[in-house]
């Protein structure tokens, strides 16, 4: 029902109350988890819980934040992002806040290590996790020098634990970013933050823990974890004026849309790595176009389209295109597509490397 779309499980006060933990997200219907990686030196911790259970999915990145750390280069996330359960980069970007005796000019190794995660983001075809304070104007001009702006190509991606102006929120948004809201929002003073809340649309927004940090109230001052989040989802439902089940249902259904794990990019063909991990599909060449779908009851006997159709979610591939006179094509929501085990995926196109398959085969 609720997902926590960022915590960090692997930090020793929670992994060491993992059992718990998990059986506390039951009790409290939280059924999926992103853990987010802050260094590449603890990634293998992130990713080794993120593979042991379904319903966890990491990223791959470093902290911005973290300075004696190893420095990631674009091979090395390019080679983590392509690992299964990683569905994300990050948490990259900008952090000023604690610039002690260092000036903003001090910081370009920040600078260079969030172009990097962007970089890796749009050749992966994987969304950004971005965690800028007190640095949103460099962090927003990095995006847009980078290509981020929404169109296609672009990685976009999350700000996380959101606790800028209006103004920036509105600006993530302009470039295609969602919005990430935390305990946060719970806390007395955060007023201007609830306004901001209020008016980001239901669509783009995920809500999340940050976890062990920042847990909501009643529970201020504790360690958090995951199976807090509905607190966080409680006020965002007083907020917008909707049942705690509905923002439960539209921010499930938008980190669904927003982390797909393994889908390849647009006009990317899949590798047969890729087509071995989705459930049954097939291939063929229908009409001057291939066709490629998630053999699930729910794509039969769908619309036929004499135009090519690109069925699309934060940058990422739900529907079939076709570069011939008909394409099949599925709404994910009417079909219930909505869940990652049931994606459709773009296969390829006449004349590509599977384009003389004619008729239909099985991977």
């Amino acid at each position: 029902m609720y997902t926590d779309s960022h915590c960090h499980l692997n930090f020793p006060e929670l992994q060491s109350r993992l059992t718990e933990i998990r059986q506390d997200m039951h009790a409290a219907q939280v059924t999926k988890a992103l853990l987010i990686s802050t260094r590449l030196e603890t990634f293998e911790d992130v990713h080794s819980i993120a593979n042991a259970y379904d319903n966890f999915w990491c990223t791959a990145g470093v902290h911005p934040d973290e300075d004696q750390v190893q420095e990631p280069t674009l091979d090395d996330l390019l080679r983590l992002g392509q690992l299964g359960k990683v569905v994300g980069i990050g948490e990259t970007g900008l952090d000023y806040y604690r610039l002690g005796e260092r000036s903003v000019q001090d910081m370009a190794w920040q600078r260079d290590r969030f172009r990097v995660h962007i970089r890796a983001a749009r050749q992966l075809g994987l969304p950004l996790v971005i965690h800028t304070r007190s640095a949103s104007a460099d962090t927003l001009a990095i995006l847009k020098e980078e290509g981020e702006d929404g169109t296609t190509g672009s990685a976009g991606g999350v700000f996380h634990c959101f606790t800028e102006t209006a103004q920036v929120a509105r600006a993530a948004l302009d470039l295609g970013f969602y919005i990430s809201f935390s305990g946060i929002l719970t806390f007395k003073n955060a007023t201007d933050l609830r306004e901001i809340a209020a008016w980001v649309p239901l669509d783009r927004i995920l809500i999340e823990t940050d976890s062990p940090y920042l847990a909501p109230a009643p529970h201020r001052g504790k360690t958090n974890d995951p199976s807090l989040v509905p607190w966080v989802a409680k006020k965002m439902a007083e907020i917008k004026g909707l049942s705690d089940e509905s923002i439960a249902a539209h921010t499930t259904e938008n980190f669904l849309n927003f982390h797909t794990d393994g889908s390849p990019a647009i006009g990317h063909v899949p590798s047969r790595q890729h087509l071995r991990s989705l459930p049954s599909r097939h291939i063929g060449i229908h009409g001057a176009g291939l066709l490629g779908f998630v053999d699930h009851p729910a794509t039969r006997n769908k619309k036929a389209s004499p135009a090519c159709q690109w069925l699309r979610h934060a940058h990422r591939i739900l529907g079939i295109a076709d570069c011939g006179s008909i394409c099949l094509w599925f709404d994910p929501h009417v079909c219930g597509l909505h869940t990652a085990r049931h994606r459709i995926f773009v296969i390829g196109h006449v004349g590509g490397h599977v384009g003389s398959y004619l008729g239909e085969c099985r991977f």
